[in-house]
């Protein structure tokens, strides 16, 4: 009996705590509109959710404290809950407008994430918040198969808000190479052995694995896609033309897009196959009868000439602009304009690679949020951006960055991203933003 009655004191002490957390649904609209409203932030006792497509979000509520809700176009907001909770709660805001006088603003970058023992290597835009990539130290000693690829031990995947603010935070078993970012905004962590998916529901990242296989035959060769589209390429980086085709959405119909192709290394390509010896072109031509591929392209592979120094990989990035795609084809110094189902319409010279003080380093940035273009340039360590306009071809303004030697370089809202290991202190690689 007295045992009893103890159970039942322990059980009376702990049942206002019992009571006092419940999950409450939370959904957010416009007031004016009764629109939902995506990627609105919610805070309670240091814990973040942010709402989905459909404006709900779930928050587990512990006891009676402010719940404070934020978005960038709403006025913030604040209130207290007090049990008994209720199950749905529907939460109106009125927009704003945040007009700001211009100014004359110092460009000098401000770090917006600084890990006191580890490493920035990689980061992606999710939404209004990134997702960072940290390390403790990177892998030197790789088997010869490991070469090519940079790979990194010790890492965490955070989720930070625009100031920096830890959101959430996850422990990565696996060697990590970096994250891959597909057309359709999904993002996925590329490891040694495994891939998998990023998620975010209920305030906490979530990894969905996939199949490597299914991976590099389904999602890497995805370039773009329209209303009406897919588009992807058959690209390998080892050797010098590859094809962009157009797959309907509503079939299995697809259609060839365009060919790129970089005619200069192609010749120096098949002319590998005069320098075999004897022994090894009679391979080719075995290879040749039983496969029907040329024997000139087996010879190049056969002589190892995609690792020489003088091979160039081909670079033609193909973007969405509305309902339009566009391909910028360097090796034809061409920037040629397609409709959404992948149709030829227009092409402009490309007159950007004509600065001749700046080495272009095939690599073009798509601002998503003002749909502006950028080269990537470099003089002497200093890397430069230069605005592209995809209708005519040429670039006027050269926007140095204030660092030299910057890595990961991408632009949103015209503010600059990209990591740096800044000299002196912790001498360890942060994540710094600057505006254009």
């Amino acid at each position: 009996m007295l045992k009893f009655t103890h159970v039942l004191t322990i059980f009376y002490f702990l049942l206002p705590q019992i009571v006092l957390c419940q999950v409450v649904q939370f959904k957010i609209a416009d007031k004016t509109s009764g629109q939902p409203i995506v990627n609105v932030h919610i805070e309670h006792r240091g814990k973040h959710a942010i709402s989905n497509r459909n404006g709900l979000v779930l928050m587990k509520i512990m006891d009676k404290q402010k719940v404070h809700v934020s978005h960038i176009s709403y006025r913030d907001t604040s209130f207290l809950l007090a049990p008994p909770f209720p199950n749905h709660i529907i939460l109106e805001l009125e927009s704003q407008i945040n007009t700001l006088p211009e100014v004359r603003v110092d460009t000098k970058p401000i770090r917006i994430f600084a890990p006191a023992k580890t490493h920035v290597f990689d980061f992606e835009f999710w939404n209004d918040s990134l997702l960072v990539m940290t390390y403790e130290r990177e892998k030197l000693f790789r088997k010869g198969n490991e070469q090519c690829k940079s790979m990194y031990i010790g890492c965490k995947l955070l989720l930070i808000s625009p100031i920096g603010s830890i959101i959430d935070s996850l422990p990565l078993p696996d060697l990590i190479h970096g994250f891959y970012k597909d057309p359709l905004g999904q993002v996925f962590i590329l490891g040694v052995n495994k891939i998998a998916l990023i998620d975010f529901k209920l305030g906490r990242l979530l990894l969905s694995e996939l199949d490597p296989e299914e991976f590099d035959v389904y999602i890497k060769p995805l370039c773009g896609a329209s209303a009406t589209h897919y588009f992807f390429s058959d690209y390998e980086w080892d050797y010098p033309e590859f094809n962009y085709f157009a797959l309907s959405k509503n079939s299995d119909k697809k259609n060839l897009v365009r060919t790129i192709r970089d005619d200069f290394t192609m010749e120096l390509f098949r002319a590998e196959y005069k320098y075999l010896s004897n022994h090894d072109k009679l391979k080719a031509i075995r290879l040749e009868y039983k496969t029907g591929i040329d024997k000139e392209i087996f010879g190049a592979y056969m002589s190892g000439f995609p690792n020489h120094l003088y091979y160039q990989k081909l670079y033609a990035p193909l973007f969405n602009f509305g309902d339009s795609v566009f391909i910028f084809d360097q090796h034809s110094s061409q920037i040629f304009l397609h409709t959404a189902s992948g149709a030829n319409l227009d092409s402009i010279e490309i007159q950007y690679l004509q600065n001749h003080t700046l080495k272009f380093k095939d690599e073009i940035i798509n601002d998503s949020k003002t749909r502006a273009f950028y080269g990537v340039f470099e003089k002497s360590g200093i890397k430069a951006l230069r605005k592209i306009d995809p209708f005519s071809g040429e670039s006027h303004e050269v926007i140095n960055l204030y660092y030299s030697y910057p890595e990961k370089i991408k632009v949103l809202n015209d503010k600059v991203f990209y990591i740096y290991r800044k000299t002196g202190g912790s001498n360890t690689k942060h994540l710094f933003v600057e505006q254009i």
